[in-house]
């Protein structure tokens, strides 16, 4: 299931892999026109940046209006909780992925980080961090 946050974005699957894209009534390149913008990707990225904090809020308002819009589809809900997967895999980015894999019923969730995550994001989750070999951000 791929959640269409930008339907502009084009996908293809390897192999014998069903995909489905669910429109969450997004408008057509948000997304990436917050993220790529004001301020660009290649300008100060502290947090301490204004413009830094701006932007990570606007991003936060499309993910937070997406799990919404997601979360209303009752039709999907049903659907996808009949299935009866086994397995979901989420990226750590949006917490909505494990929401909703949690209200189909799936029993084990794959939680997949592109970066290292921080502390507080497992914990806020219940999960151990495994400070030991895991380092903090």
């Amino acid at each position: 299931m791929l959640i269409d946050v930008d339907p502009s974005v084009s996908t293809s699957a390897a192999g014998n892999v069903e995909v489905h894209r669910i429109d969450v009534n997004m408008s057509n390149g948000i997304l990436p026109a917050t993220l790529w913008h004001n301020p660009g990707p290649f300008e100060n990225a502290s947090p301490l940046n204004p413009k830094i904090m701006l932007k990570l809020t606007r991003v936060a308002s499309i993910f937070v209006q997406t799990c919404k819009n997601l979360m209303l589809d009752t039709s999907l809900l049903l659907e996808m909780k009949n299935r009866n997967y086994d397995v979901g895999v989420v990226e750590q980015y949006d917490m909505c992925g494990i929401g909703f894999l949690k209200l189909i019923n799936v029993k084990s969730i794959i939680w997949l980080s592109a970066t290292g995550m921080y502390r507080m994001q497992p914990e806020t989750m219940g999960i151990n961090y495994p400070l030991s070999y895991v380092p903090g951000l």
